[in-house]
């Protein structure tokens, strides 16, 4: 039978252990044959769960194995009796979360309050990594610290740059015309002139004959 066991959260995960056998910090008469973490969802391979007894020596004796929401590992045979720490990982769609805690067999002594989770790489204890962690690692990281590309500033620089083009274009099409225009209407006026100089001269004629 699962019992429920003991919180000591010490990072939020996505996907936490809803009961164990043996429970945390549980102190039992009969050496187990295995552990069991029972998550509240199905997780994502892989899936790791590693046993040490207080000296740090690992006493698992088989691969991880994951029924539906269930991950257990065999132990090894007639193990001394003393304090045992177990570290379970999974994936998630944030990357490798878990947790760790502790049972006796026989009367123990706890360094871990109920059980102790944790997420991400950085937190990761060094039992339960993997091949290939530190690429992944460093390829999340990557992806965490790359900005997405930001908009051209809006400071209108670009519009006054514009709108001295334009600019620069109507005094070229006004330059264009203007000139000509000049041009026709000093020869009209120069014509006028000739022809008002000559109707002066020709009136001052007529007036001497008379």
């Amino acid at each position: 039978m699962l019992l429920s066991p003991l919180f000591a959260t010490s990072a939020m995960a996505d996907n936490p252990p809803v009961s164990l056998r043996p429970n945390a910090q549980e102190q039992l008469d009969l050496s187990p044959s295995s552990v069991t973490v029972a998550l509240k969802e199905v997780a994502k391979l892989p899936v790791v769960i590693d046993v040490v007894d207080s000296s740090g020596k690992q006493v698992t004796d088989g691969p991880t194995e994951m029924t539906s929401t269930n991950l257990s590992v065999p132990l090894a045979f007639d193990l001394p009796r003393g304090t045992y720490t177990v570290t379970y990982r999974v994936e998630s769609d944030k990357g490798p979360e878990g947790g760790s805690y502790q049972y006796s067999y026989g009367p123990g002594t706890f360094t871990i309050t109920g059980v102790k989770t944790w997420n991400g790489y950085a937190d990761m204890p060094a039992s339960v990594q993997l091949k290939g962690d530190d690429e992944r690692a460093k390829a999340a990281a990557s992806s965490a610290t790359e900005t997405p590309p930001t908009a051209t500033p809006t400071d209108g620089s670009g519009a006054n740059q514009a709108g001295s083009d334009d600019a620069s274009k109507n005094a070229s099409h006004v330059g264009g015309w203007l000139w000509p225009t000049v041009a026709v209407i000093v020869f009209l006026a120069a014509g006028l002139a000739v022809f008002v100089r000559r109707a002066s001269s020709d009136i001052q004629t007529d007036v001497v004959d008379l």
